[in-house]
């Protein structure tokens, strides 16, 4: 294992433990990073999110989960904070649940965060509700543009307009919502804004009252874009 002297001064400095210090630089993404890079991005790490109101445990405790954010270019994650913060108006408050409830966060562009806000609001969706969903919920910036735009499709061709900005509809595949949803329809039960929960019921729980899988119905029903075109 390569043995980083001045990474591991400062690292303790922070308040890392050996045994933590050995636990990132073992990391095989951390390890290919020479001391120098690893070094500033430590101090760059450190000075960004104390500046949103981390404390120094907290970081540590997130820089062991993911380690491999200490590879990423500081400039990169100047870009993304300032972005958040000037561009997309999220407080500083905000970004730190942001960064807490989801670190890799911090990988995406400052491109892609806006492109996808941007898209979203033009969906038709408000954006103060969308900076609360996604100060909660943030794992939405990774969801590619497509997969937004098709859920966000599915949901208003059948009246559930909100329910998109929920971290169950996010979660669950279109396809899978589609099939459930038409099942419904087969057996002439009307999925509204008041029983939309139907249709983020478990697997185990589905099948036992229906006697089939989530497998089952997608071969049944399956998805496509002309059928989230079509009135239901």
């Amino acid at each position: 294992m390569k043995k980083y002297k001045l990474l591991g001064n400062d690292m303790k400095a922070y308040g890392y433990t050996s045994s933590d210090i050995e636990q990132i630089t073992s990391n095989p993404s951390v390890s290919k990073m020479n001391e120098d890079f690893l070094v500033t991005a430590v101090s760059n790490l450190f000075k960004l999110l104390t500046s949103l109101g981390f404390e120094n445990e907290e970081i540590i405790t997130i820089s062991k989960k993911i380690p491999e954010l200490l590879t990423l270019d500081p400039n990169h994650v100047n870009q993304t904070i300032s972005c958040m913060l000037k561009k997309m108006r999220y407080t500083e408050e905000n970004i730190k649940t942001m960064i807490t409830r989801f670190p890799r966060i911090l990988y995406l562009t400052e491109e892609s965060m806006v492109q996808k806000m941007n898209r979203i609001i033009n969906l038709g969706y408000d954006s103060n509700e969308l900076k609360d969903f996604t100060v909660n919920f943030p794992i939405l910036y990774i969801l590619t543009i497509e997969n937004i735009e098709d859920k966000a499709a599915f949901f208003n061709s059948v009246g559930l307009h909100k329910i998109f900005l929920s971290d169950k509809a996010i979660m669950q595949s279109v396809e899978l919502s589609y099939a459930i949803y038409m099942f419904f329809k087969s057996i002439g039960i009307d999925i509204n804004i008041g029983n939309s929960d139907w249709l983020f019921q478990s697997e185990s729980f589905f099948k036992e009252q229906y006697g089939k899988s989530f497998s089952q119905l997608m071969e049944e029903y399956p998805y496509n874009t002309d059928a989230i075109k079509r009135r239901h």
